[in-house]
């Protein structure tokens, strides 16, 4: 998917070279420049600030309609972010004429669809299953019938081409995505296509995917059903991200893309852990040093968890790297059917300097696989058997790691453990 996502970002910003990027010159001219309002986009830092990237374009961001200029409207009550409609995605014959999410509404306009009050934004009411402003509605509570009116109630009472929307004969479709499957749309009209179609109005409906509705692909000339879209918006997604064409895609390339609270890493919106992320030195001695540990990612010298309150590590789900790391005199015994006391370092992924580990009550060495050691390493006085010492010892070497690595006293063996046993039988 996320391939998909870049190639789709590659073809919007593309055409755009001449807004987005400078000419030749200096490397400060050739950086990339950000996009103004109306302009394509993919994510927020696409766009110029303040402007958020919605429906692939930059907005202003709204919290009402008030805060629009002009006749501008506060819409995207099912997106990630409110903005204020631009004039060129404003008016529509027909539902294709909207952006994803949208209906075209009896007024001509492309509204967020609703069930009620409570689904639309600010003071918007819902009305016929579309939100508007209060002063929008004629005396009655509706919007105006402003599209071609005919009086119609069957598609029947239409000249050929047409079909009766809210009472009023429009053309059946702008784009194949306005016709039933099977059918394209020329002229406004919906046409047959297919192996029993004959005459002019038989051609091909597609030549690639992207000219098929969301859930249909192109088999090189006709829309087949595909797989079911994995989102119609951008709510349907999961870590903020944003629905592109039935697909979820990243929601953020930088921490600016993210609401506040949250920040970016590298595809998707993550709860801003408070806290720094880099301290020297820690010392954790109770659950009070512990909590002073959230969000802290990296020690640069040595963390030392000493003193028989450490019960367990939980609180360091943060830490990735630390200078070195000592675990002296800490009563870390696991209790029967409780969870893991070493839990809290999984995350853990390098020591700079020697691991030490000297009266700890733990029974198995439980880091990440993936951790390396830079320094030596120091075990004793644990209650972790001689063949998960060892498993450890060659754990580490599988990941670059040359240094002395000494056991001692550790699951009942008062030598040290070597080949997965005691080395004293």
């Amino acid at each position: 998917m996320i391939v998909h996502h870049l190639l789709a970002r590659a073809a919007l910003l593309l055409p755009l070279g001449a807004a987005l990027f400078s000419g030749c010159g200096t490397s400060d001219e050739q950086a990339p420049q950000v996009a103004a309002l109306s302009h394509g986009c993919l994510v927020n830092s696409d766009c110029a600030a303040p402007l958020v990237c919605a429906f692939q374009r930059c907005h202003a961001e709204c919290v009402t309609t008030r805060d629009c200029d002009g006749t501008l409207r506060c819409v995207g009550a099912r997106e990630l972010s409110r903005v204020c409609q631009l004039e060129e995605e404003a008016t529509c014959q027909t539902t294709a004429d909207c952006a994803p999410s949208f209906v075209c509404s009896s007024d001509g306009a492309c509204r967020d669809r609703c069930a009620s009050d409570a689904e639309c934004i600010g003071e918007q009411v819902c009305t016929a299953g579309v939100c508007a402003e209060p002063a929008e509605l004629d005396s009655s509570g509706k919007l105006p019938q402003t599209l071609p009116q005919a009086n119609c109630r069957l598609n029947s009472d239409c000249a050929e081409g047409e079909q009766c929307v809210g009472g009023a004969c429009v053309a059946q479709c702008r784009e194949a995505r306005d016709c039933p499957a099977g059918q394209l749309c020329e002229d406004g009209a919906c046409l047959p296509v297919g192996p029993d179609c004959v005459g002019e109005s038989c051609a091909c409906q597609c030549r690639e995917d992207v000219d098929c509705a969301v859930g249909f692909t192109c088999d090189g000339c006709a829309c087949q059903p595909g797989p079911a879209p994995e989102c119609e918006s951008s709510l349907d997604c999961s870590d903020g991200g944003r629905c592109l064409r039935g697909e979820c895609g990243c929601a953020c390339r930088e921490d600016r893309d993210c609401a506040d609270g949250f920040t970016c890493d590298g595809c998707a919106c993550q709860p801003e852990v408070p806290g720094p992320r880099l301290v020297h030195d820690a010392t954790v001695r109770d659950a009070l040093d512990m909590g002073l540990m959230a969000g802290v990612t990296e020690v640069e010298t040595q963390l030392k968890l000493t003193g028989w309150e450490v019960k367990t590590t939980d609180g360091l789900e943060s830490l990735r790297t630390v200078g070195s790391l000592l675990l002296q005199d800490v009563n870390l015994t696991p209790v029967d059917g409780g969870v893991d006391p070493l839990r809290g370092l999984s995350g853990l992924r390098l020591v700079r300097g020697d691991l030490r580990i000297n009266s700890a009550g733990i029974t198995r060495l439980s880091f990440d696989p993936a951790l390396r050691v830079e320094g030596d390493v120091f075990i004793q006085l644990t209650s972790v058997p001689c063949e998960l010492v060892t498993a450890f010892e060659e754990q580490l070497r599988a990941h670059g790691f040359d240094g002395e690595f000494q056991n001692t006293y550790n699951g009942g063996c008062y030598a040290p453990c070597a080949s997965g046993a005691c080395s004293a039988t």
